[in-house]
């Protein structure tokens, strides 16, 4: 038609061109005749149609990639060959066809197959399909002839032959052990290279065709299709194979090969086999790998040694303190050999070898080694220089590892800083001897801090020639001083306390001295010329003797100081005997008195009532028996004696009693009007009974004891009576025949002490000695034979004194048991005991054994007369000797029971004493448990060894919880009060029985530590089960987290299961572990490993099996996504990408694969949004608190606005100037102990907190003490909930180190927290009804244990639930005011809005904290005032803590909207590294995605309040990359 149109238009220009003329021309034809001629000539000499264009493409679209033709299209060429895969199908073949421009007019183009034909539009851009011209899973092909002509006349043009190609479906390959070797296998995918790491190089092949009956040959082999065939390869000398796999046959036929490469095992790790011989060093040594083993593992499971010389070993050179480790390398692998690296103490602790101290350093790394035990029993130290203290000082060892060794100072000072605590915290068979000490101030005991009861029943300390040297002060005793058992004693000798030291420099002191306090053991050879300050129980040396039944003998001593006391029993040697009326102990009426003998005072001593020159009084024994003898002997006092009361003495102030068994004699005094000020009651024969000159006295030889102790006393400090009877508190007199034989007061006195002017020579003493007989029988008479007597007279002469000069007096022949007699000459005495058995005969006892557990304190003691006991041995008739002793029968009885006592007559006692029976011992119950016996229904006055039996007797030896609710005691036949609250939760921890994980084990233990959290802290502390609770909670968080890692492993087991690649079979593998991962919870999901590949497979598989049209729909959302990042309306755009992406299937959405930029576009939107809504308030509110100026030392207008600004990045108005006047206030403020409050911890928190955030390191103020005053649990605990949760803050805001032996660990702090916990879920000031400000700040404090500790996360949960329960319509939380409702505040919601940001929530869009009325964040802004500031309640006007808080709350928001650390977490600007062997600190419990950071250098809240201006300006950080 173009050549037409041309040929018209030619004609017509040639006519239009042609000259008009007037002659006649010859005649011309018409223009369409002339058309129909050309068009005739031409269809004369036209050629065959052809086709300009012909192929092939796999889908509609003439964009699709085309199908390749052999050989390639050519108009020319007719003949063709297609090859398509087996797999393809109709769907899959598209046709394009154009013809040539010079084909004639109205030719068409039609196909033509087996099956039938079609027409095809020339040059149409969309492609021709031909129904079943192939299928899908075959080899068949077809021939495809390609017609032209015109209509109804085409003839074959081009023919196609379209051939099949066989493929795989699948093909794996195993090693022979069994393992994949991956060939990451795709069916068009031919030529593969894979290696075989084990074995002999077999392999297992399986194969499947995708035309289930192609043919299919291994190496020439046909093998069948899907089976499992062994195969081995031609392996070369390289160790290379090659596997020729064919499918189908001739021109089907598909050939894919294997490459195979045998390769050696790969070593996969280190294993240690035996550890070097030498794993601690000094600092500086180098690493010796003597000794060392280690095997590489391979991965075939074999093993091999690895010699040393192709070991690495890091560090190479000196090791360093800090090294805990050796990393051995060999081959790319590593593994870590643990080490010590110590700073070691010159020689080797022996008593010839000891360890030398030069310096501080050397102290602490005793004290260390001492904490770690690395310093045992036994060993030895020794100073070889003068050494200082120059830092604080807390003592040698620690209460619960005390130093046990042997301290020599080899003749050295030791000097000590200003306020530092005793040389040693705490000893236990401890010897310190030649040794100076001096201290400007020691803020406690000089030697030892810590003196109290020891169940390890040994001495405490040996002290030889000590030193205080002068200039010394001590806030309490020179040496030591305590509450503790007698069997823990102290030695003292030799030792001296110099003039000018100060003892007691606060004065006021109680139970105070120049060596000790209160005070168990020996004092010999010793003198003090100190200033001794204190209230009562003061004395020169020792204050007073500490424990009822303990020694307490001073001997050969001098003191010539000065004692001031402003109290009562002031002595200038011993200030007090045992000091039980000062405890209001009146148990102990019979307790033993003290022993001065040969001392000397001649100093000065004051004090109010009760004051000698010796001995200041001995106030609490009512009757002093025999095994309490008390001896005051030739002692001298010619110094300074007053008092401000009526009872002043040369030798003694006051006595509560006297009878034969005080022994006072040989004494002499000056400057006093006597020699004893006083003394309340007198037990003797010479006086007629009754009062005399205020003194009453008795004779217990022929006076009734009742009558005695009833008797009102005229003369006495504080114990106004003898005595209540038998049955009363004080049961007093309870023996005969303990009367003396003189007139002690009168005519005897100066027997006892004499003063100036007396000069006649008298027998001051006896002393008995010599070998006789002391055991007798019934009936036996006495016979003293050997016996030595001594007289000692006034003038110190010494004469021996026969036996028949003297008299023997207080043998009874048919009395059995233990006599003491009296053996007297002239006018002075002595005792002896001797014991009278019964004949022997054999007899018959009951005997019984009643034991007990160990549980600590009940509410209703166990004991033989409250039951609760378990018997452990009991026989009815029980061969016995009437020459047994009570102790004979039981000991005989447990022999043959296997029970174990531990037992000795080596006491004060004068008997047996049974201290402990099958590990079950005397304090392990509480302060009055132990073993007692019974005989016959009553508890005997003497000693299991010191009362006989007799035939029929019940013996029954049982254990006590409290002695005093036994029969005899003061509270017997008391009821308790019914069980107690710590008695209820004991009965609930009972009843958890044995942990399992199920729900009823749950609720058991929620319950009972629901219970345990609802007590005072008091009554917490008589809850003797906790550790059986606290055990349970363990346990079954054990449980727990393998029940969650269990079920983690079933879901990774099933999606280990999935076939690598994912086929259409691999569908119901990935459904399986799709649903199993969705049946777990939350905590189950986060410790699936495979997610990622299970994720993987789902989106595999849906690519694999989508159509077409699922694919379209996943693009168009890709599309809406991709534009995202364009888009001038992103919120309008993200609405409708999110609404599209939402609309699709399952399987679509997987088909999606830039979701994740959908997604973190619409966090940062969020993230922008929440911005925006608080910049104003808080920009306004930051400007007002800078304008406020300096913020002042305090709680309101200081450290809560520092911390508030700066950690917003503000400027801190006058930061330099707040921080001098807070040193100012910390230098004035603080205590030795490092406390700013004595009774709130909270105040050294909050300090610590602000300078923190001010960039100050807390370890550096003030040398650290701050941080030592959270040191103490009980300290921080006084303070309520606040004090742990502000101390944990207080810790974790730097990092900081916990103050060494410190007990407010961050273990104990969380504990205390957790412990504390209302049942409800919360936390409160008190009570069991949390209170939102209280559960707000202790989240802040738990946030960063979430994740480590599974208790603080469920915890934690438990508390959200609370919260969001707690939460009000309109967004708020509340408090309790002034009135009797609850009151919304900003400050409750400002506590709640921290902690939810620590913990990685958003409190404005986080679904639990969004009500009907707003979210938290709406809720804290609708309290902000205009200019800035925050008020407390919504009516109120603004307020200064609301203010603080409201916008310390917005700066804990935003840092965690920029991805910042935590409000109170500092370690941005300042880390000091933890404990040394801290638990990780975890990453928050929900992490939020994080936003941009903030440019650097430019503060976070300046870029919040313009990020609205780029909302739309490149927002969305990633983008899906374009294919």
């Amino acid at each position: 038609m173009k050549r037409l149109l041309s040929f018209i238009m030619a004609v017509l220009l040639v006519l239009g061109a042609l000259p008009v003329s007037a002659e006649p021309m010859e005649k011309e034809l018409p223009v369409e005749e002339l058309v129909e001629e050309e068009l005739a000539e031409e269809e004369l000499t036209e050629e065959p149609a052809r086709l300009a264009k012909l192929c092939f493409r796999e889908e509609r679209k003439a964009t699709s990639a085309e199908r390749p033709l052999d050989p390639e299209f050519s108009p020319e060429e007719t003949d063709y060959t297609l090859i398509m895969k087996d797999y393809e199908g109709t769907s899959d073949l598209f046709v394009f066809a154009t013809l040539a421009e010079d084909a004639p007019r109205g030719t068409v183009i039609e196909a033509r197959w087996r099956e039938g034909d079609q027409k095809i539009t020339s040059g149409s851009p969309n492609g021709k399909n031909f129904p079943d011209i192939i299928q899908k899973d075959s080899l068949e092909g077809n021939t495809l002839s390609i017609c032209l002509g015109p209509e109804g006349q085409t003839e074959e043009t081009y023919r196609v032959n379209i051939l099949r190609q066989a493929t795989l479906k699948s093909l794996s390959l195993q090693d022979q052990d069994g393992t994949d070797l991956s060939l990451n296998f795709q069916r068009d995918t031919l030529e593969y290279t894979v290696e075989n790491p084990v074995g002999d190089g077999s392999l297992r092949l399986t194969a499947k065709p995708t035309v289930s009956d192609a043919a299919l040959t291994l190496d020439g082999e046909a093998i069948t299709a899907g089976a499992e065939i062994t195969c081995t390869p031609q392996w070369d000398e390289n160790g290379l194979g090659t596997l020729s796999l064919k499918v189908g046959l001739g021109s089907s036929e598909t050939e894919y090969t294997v490459a195979l490469r045998k390769t050696p095992p790969k070593p996969v790790r280190l294993e240690l086999v035996t550890a070097p011989g030498k794993t601690s060093y000094r600092i500086g040594e180098v690493f010796d790998p003597t000794g060392l083993e280690v095997k590489v593992i391979l991965d075939n499971g074999s093993e091999s040694a690895v010699a040393l010389e192709n070991l690495t070993f890091e560090p190479e050179g000196p090791l360093t303190q800090d090294q805990t480790e050796i990393t051995v390398r060999c081959e790319g692998l590593t593994l870590t050999v643990p080490i010590q690296v110590l700073e070691i103490l010159s020689g080797s602790g022996t008593s010839s070898d000891p360890y030398r101290l030069y310096s501080q350093q050397d102290m602490e790394l005793l004290d260390k080694w001492v904490e770690s035990e690395v310093f045992q029993k036994g060993d030895c130290c020794r100073m070889e220089a003068d050494i200082t203290i120059a830092d604080s000082w807390s003592g040698l060892g620690s209460e619960e590892k005390p130093f046990c060794g042997d301290f020599d100072g080899h003749g050295y000072r030791l000097t000590l800083p200003e306020g530092s605590s005793a040389v040693f915290t705490r000893t236990r068979e401890a010897t310190i001897h030649d040794l100076e000490v001096y201290g400007p101030q020691i803020a406690d005991y000089g030697l030892v801090s810590i003196y109290k009861v020891d169940n390890a029943n040994v001495f405490s300390a040996k002290f030889d020639r000590v030193t205080l040297v002068s200039g010394t002060q001590t806030l309490y005793s020179g040496f030591i001083g305590g509450y503790a058992s007698s069997m823990n004693p102290v030695y003292i000798t030799d030792c001296t306390v110099e003039s000018g030291v100060t003892i007691g420099y606060e004065g006021g002191e109680d139970h105070i001295g120049s060596f000790a306090g209160e005070f168990n053991g020996f004092v010999k050879n010793c003198k003090s010329s100190a200033t001794v300050r204190g209230g009562s129980w003061v004395g020169g040396l020792v204050g007073n003797q500490g424990q009822s039944m303990s020694d307490c003998r001073i001997e050969d001593c001098t003191f010539d100081g000065t004692v001031e006391a402003d109290g009562n029993y002031v002595g200038g040697i011993l200030g007090g005997g045992y000091a039980g009326t000062g405890w209001k102990l009146v148990t102990a009426p019979n307790a033993r008195t003290p022993n001065i003998l040969n001392c000397r005072f001649e100093g000065t001593v004051h004090g109010g009532n009760a004051v000698g020159g010796i001995l200041g009084a001995e106030a609490c024994v009512q009757q002093t028996w025999y095994n309490g003898t008390g001896c005051i002997r030739k002692n001298e006092s010619v110094g300074s004696v007053s008092g401000d009361g009526d009872y002043v003495g040369g030798i003694i102030g006051f006595m509560q009693s006297l009878n034969r068994y005080n022994e006072i004699s040989g004494n002499y005094y000056e400057n006093a009007k006597k020699g004893i000020g006083a003394v309340a009651h007198v037990d003797t024969s010479a006086v007629k009974r009754g009062f005399h000159g205020g003194t009453y006295y008795y004779d217990t030889s022929k006076d009734s004891l009742d009558d005695i102790n009833c008797t009102k006393l005229r003369t006495y400090v504080e114990l106004s009576s003898i005595g209540q009877t038998k049955t009363g508190d004080n049961r007093a007199l309870q023996k005969t025949n303990h009367n003396r034989d003189d007139d002690p007061l009168g005519a005897d006195k100066e027997k006892l002490c004499r003063t100036n002017g007396i000069s006649e020579r008298t027998i001051e003493w006896l002393e008995i000695s010599g070998s006789y007989r002391t055991t007798y029988t019934l009936g036996d008479a006495l016979d003293l034979t050997g016996i030595l007597i001594e007289a000692v007279w006034s003038d110190g002469e010494r004469t021996e004194v026969s036996l028949e000069d003297a008299k023997v007096t207080g043998y009874d022949e048919n009395q059995i048991g233990d006599q003491i007699l009296r053996i007297r000459y002239e006018d002075a005495s002595a005792n002896i005991k001797v014991t009278v058995k019964p004949k022997s005969s054999t007899i018959y006892v009951s005997v019984a054994i009643l034991g007990d557990t160990k549980h600590d304190e009940t509410s209703s003691p166990h004991g033989m007369a409250r039951g609760g006991l378990r018997t452990w041995a009991s026989v009815s008739y029980f061969e016995a000797n009437t020459a047994d002793t009570v102790w004979d029968v039981l000991k005989r009885l447990m022999d043959r029971e296997g029970l174990h006592a531990d037992a000795s007559d080596n006491n004060q006692y004068g008997t047996v004493y049974i201290r402990s029976v099958n590990g079950l011992g005397e304090f392990d119950n509480g302060p009055n448990s132990g073993w007692m016996y019974t005989l016959n229904g009553t508890h005997p006055e003497v000693g299991v060894s010191a009362r006989y039996v007799s035939d029929g007797d019940e013996i029954i030896l049982h254990y006590t919880d409290d002695y005093t609710y036994e029969e005899g005691g003061i509270n017997y036949g008391l009821e308790p009060t019914g069980v107690t609250p710590a008695g209820k939760v004991d009965a609930l921890i009972e009843k958890i029985g044995a942990v399992t994980y199920t729900q009823d084990c749950k609720d058991r233990i929620d319950g009972a530590r629901r219970a345990y959290n609802a007590l005072t802290p008091d009554q917490k502390k008589k809850v003797t089960k906790l550790e059986t609770l606290e055990s349970a909670e363990k346990t079954y968080e054990n449980l727990r987290q393998e029940a969650l890692k269990a079920a983690a492993e079933r879901v990774d087991a099933l999606i280990q299961a999935i076939a690598s690649p994912v086929t259409e079979e691999s569908k119901a593998a990935i459904e399986a572990a799709w649903q199993a991962y969705q049946a777990l919870t939350e905590a189950e999901q986060r410790l699936v490993t495979k997610l990622e590949t299970l994720q993987k497979a789902r989106r595999d598989y849906a690519k694999l099996v989508a159509t077409a049209q699922d694919k379209q729909k996943a693009l168009a959302v890709m599309e809406l996504i991709d534009r995202l990042a364009f888009a001038e309306d992103l919120k309008a755009a993200l609405t409708e990408a999110r609404a599209a992406y939402d609309a699709l299937t399952e399987l679509q959405k997987l088909l999606v694969d830039n979701i994740d930029v959908l997604e973190q576009t619409e966090k940062t939107q969020k993230i922008q949004s929440s911005l925006s809504k608080v910049s104003d308030v808080y920009k306004t509110t930051g400007d007002y608190m800078e304008k406020l100026g300096t913020p002042a030392v305090g709680s309101i207008g200081g450290e809560w606005m520092v911390l508030g600004l700066a950690r917003s990045g503000r400027r801190v108005p006058g930061a330099e100037d707040y921080y001098q006047a807070a040193l100012k206030y910390i230098e004035g403020a603080m205590d030795q102990n490092g406390r700013l409050h004595k009774a709130k911890s909270t105040d050294n928190s909050r300090m610590i907190l602000a300078l923190t955030a001010l960039g100050k390191d807390m370890t550096q103020v003030e040398k650290g003490k701050l941080l030592e005053g959270l040191g103490d649990l009980d300290f921080v605990c006084y303070q309520g909930n606040n004090g742990p949760i502000w101390a944990l803050l207080a810790l974790d805001s730097g990092n900081y180190p916990v103050a060494q032996g410190a007990t407010a660990s961050r273990a104990a702090l969380v504990d205390t927290i957790l412990s504390s916990q209302t049942s409800d879920g919360g936390w409160a000031v008190s009570g069991d009804r949390a209170d939102s400000d209280m559960t707000g700040m202790a989240l802040q404090a738990l946030a960063p244990y979430v994740e480590s500790d599974g208790r603080v996360a469920q915890a934690v949960d438990m508390a959200l639930t609370r919260l969001s329960q707690m939460q009000n319509a309109d967004g708020s939380f509340s408090t309790y005011g002034s009135g009797a409702g609850l009151t919304p505040t900003s400050e409750s919601i400002a506590q709640v809005v921290t902690a939810l940001s620590a913990l990685g929530i958003d409190g404005d869009s986080d679904e639990r904290f969004v009500k009907p009325g707003g979210s938290a964040i709406d809720a804290l802004l609708t309290f902000a005032l205009p200019g800035g500031g925050f008020r407390h309640v919504l009516e109120g006007e603004r307020d200064g803590m609301a203010t603080e808080q409201g916008y310390y709350a917005l700066t804990a928001y935003f840092r965690f909207l920029e991805g910042k650390t935590s409000l109170y977490d500092m370690t941005d600007i300042l880390d000091k590294g933890g404990d040394p062997k801290e638990e990780a600190k975890t990453n928050l419990a929900k992490t939020a995605e994080k936003a941009p950071q903030a440019v650097s250098g430019i503060p976070g809240w300046t870029l919040v309040i313009t990020a609205a201006a780029f909302f739309g300006l490149g927002m969305v950080m990633g983008r899906r990359k374009k294919k």
